[in-house]
């Protein structure tokens, strides 16, 4: 079995600059078998009809930009900074944050209105990213705890360019019922063994509730009441090099992202009874909600947190921030935040 990787967080803000570079994991220790990342099986073809028949339909690729909040983290190679590849999958919920999978965590950019990775598809554009957070529950020796959660500060705003939209969240503790169909999108690995996807994949996978995920001869006690299982049919599956994408689900008409990619057995990633796991983002809502609205604080006197408004104020991050001393790299946030997840029309673009 192997699980993501990642650097352990604890909370804690990761700012991209030099000094703090040397700490972040490099391109050979992700590639050592990060949790899922990719797409096996017989994905569903792209329109409403299709989605509300249910139907499996032959093919693997993806309508271009049919998935507008669909991101590529790439890294850049050590002996190359020019040249990037794809990492993880990640999912834009406002014009400058993204949400991933903590197990991700490393230095790279953001392709957004991304389809062909190794072809210019005009569509596509790159923003880099300035900040990181991680959920304070994150432990990277322990994935199957949970917390596999992220976000991700842009270091410009994402435009709306008609190839790029807003993922939308579902309603806090929102609890899909088993079968519901579902839809993962990656780059990932597309055969057990076999190599990754150049062009965007996308496959249905129904969701497996808790009660029978987390039997014995399923995940058991790995699946958390935090997590959400789909799949686990023998066919379909998530794999290497999906982690930190959506899971992508049509609910009162329109889509929302009900998960992120987390873990799976690996390589074979498509085994009966082992569906993909993601972290359950009706689960964090309120996380990633106070989490970026309580970001900007941190700069000055942070008056939420000492009023204890900010639903995260335990962690070792703002520890850190109410001891006497603030470390150089938190006096540094001065950038971290501009942009708010607000309630708003359904997939707008906006800040």
């Amino acid at each position: 079995m192997k699980w993501g990787v990642g650097e352990k967080g604890m909370g804690n803000c990761i700012l991209n600059s030099t000094a703090q570079a040397g700490k972040l994991q490099g391109l050979e220790q992700l590639s050592q078998g990060t949790a899922p990342g990719a797409i096996s099986g017989t994905p569903l073809k792209d329109g409403l009809q299709d989605v509300l028949a249910g139907r499996v339909i032959g093919g693997h690729e993806a309508q271009p930009n049919s998935w507008k909040w669909q991101v590529s983290l790439q890294i850049s190679y050590p002996n190359d900074p020019g040249y990037y590849t794809h990492i993880c999958g990640g999912t834009l919920i406002s014009s400058k944050w993204v949400m991933t999978a903590a197990h991700c965590l490393t230095s790279y950019r953001v392709a957004l209105g991304e389809h062909n990775l190794l072809e210019v598809d005009g569509t596509e554009y790159y923003l880099g990213v300035d900040a990181i957070f991680i959920h304070e529950g994150w432990n990277p020796n322990d994935i199957a705890n949970g917390f596999d959660i992220a976000l991700l500060r842009l270091d410009s705003p994402a435009n709306a360019n008609g190839f790029v939209e807003l993922g939308v969240l579902p309603p806090k503790g929102e609890i899909l019922p088993n079968d519901y169909p579902c839809y993962i999108t990656g780059w990932g690995v597309v055969s057990a063994g076999g190599g990754s996807a150049d062009r965007l994949q996308k496959v249905m996978l129904p969701v497996v509730d808790h009660e029978i995920c987390s039997q014995e001869d399923w995940w058991g006690s790995q699946a958390k009441d935090t997590m959400l299982c789909a799949g686990g049919d023998g066919v379909r599956a998530g794999c290497s090099g999906d982690s930190g994408g959506p899971l992508n689900c049509y609910r009162d008409d329109h889509w929302e992202v009900h998960g992120i990619v987390s873990f799976g057995l690996a390589p074979y990633c498509n085994t009966y009874q082992k569906p993909t796991v993601f972290t359950r983002v009706s689960a964090y809502v309120d996380w990633i909600y106070s989490g970026i609205r309580c970001l900007k604080p941190l700069v000055t006197s942070c008056p939420e947190i000492q009023a204890g408004h900010c639903s995260y104020k335990s962690s070792t991050f703002v520890k850190r921030l109410r001891s006497v001393t603030l470390q150089w790299e938190y006096k540094s946030m001065v950038m971290f935040l501009s942009s708010c997840i607000l309630p708003g029309p359904r997939g707008a673009m906006g800040q």
